[in-house]
């Protein structure tokens, strides 16, 4: 289906690629352009192989490009443009809610879920546990990556910092994050935001944390439209 694309649309979710762009959204599936936003094609459910409306997150690696739904589990599409989703029939419960993706080197996808940390091939095709990467909670709420190959998670509590070279870092209330669930953690330019039901906290070394100071509707924006 083409169109205007996500104009007007609750956008959730975006991500290029050179000249391609992805716009995963809120009740309107899924928008690509293979030409900077010049024209659009729509994916929704029942109109394409995507598996869901609600598309919470989208991620292009090398091979394809992956998108993730709110409580419907993930689909990869390969080059070729065929779609591959695993929803609700091929996933057990606590994979359908997948909280973010993260490319690894190699063209391997690391997931976050309720259930802990998994791990694909390239093309989705085989997964495993994620075990070098030892989260303190299963429900893993955020997932991103550092640009000096260390991985962020976060979870009702907290985040986790996995170093490229294997050690890990805990931080918390405590270490100055805002209270509450983590909803979202974002690490780009050196620069490590972190953002909770009860605020937001930036941080250029993982050690010490400056609270933003929002209002309520930019606190709701940031700690839940983010999700």
């Amino acid at each position: 289906m083409t169109g205007e694309g996500p104009m007007g649309a609750h956008v959730l979710a975006v991500d290029g690629k050179a000249s391609k762009l992805s716009v995963g959204t809120f009740g309107e599936g899924l928008f690509e352009s293979d030409n900077q936003g010049r024209s659009w094609t729509q994916h929704k459910g029942g109109l394409s192989a995507i598996g869901d409306d609600y598309v919470a997150g989208v991620m292009y690696t090398n091979l394809g490009l992956w998108a993730r739904s709110i409580g419907r589990g993930y689909g990869f599409k390969n080059q070729r443009g065929t779609w591959r989703w695993w929803g609700p029939k091929q996933l057990k419960k606590q994979y359908r809610f997948p909280t973010g993706f993260h490319r690894l080197p190699g063209g391997r996808v690391l997931l976050a879920t309720t259930d802990g940390l998994r791990v694909a091939d390239p093309r989705g095709k085989r997964w495993r546990k994620a075990r070098k990467w030892q989260v303190p909670s299963e429900y893993v709420t955020a997932i991103s990556g550092g640009s000096d190959g260390s991985v962020w998670t976060g979870d009702s509590n907290g985040v986790n910092r996995f170093y490229a070279d294997g050690r890990s870092q805990r931080i918390a209330i405590r270490h100055g994050l805002p209270q509450g669930t983590v909803r979202r953690v974002l690490s780009a330019s050196g620069v490590v935001a972190v953002a909770t039901d009860g605020g937001v906290a930036l941080s250029t070394n993982g050690r010490q944390w400056n609270r933003v100071q929002l209002g309520r509707r930019e606190l709701v924006s940031y700690a839940h439209a983010l999700a």
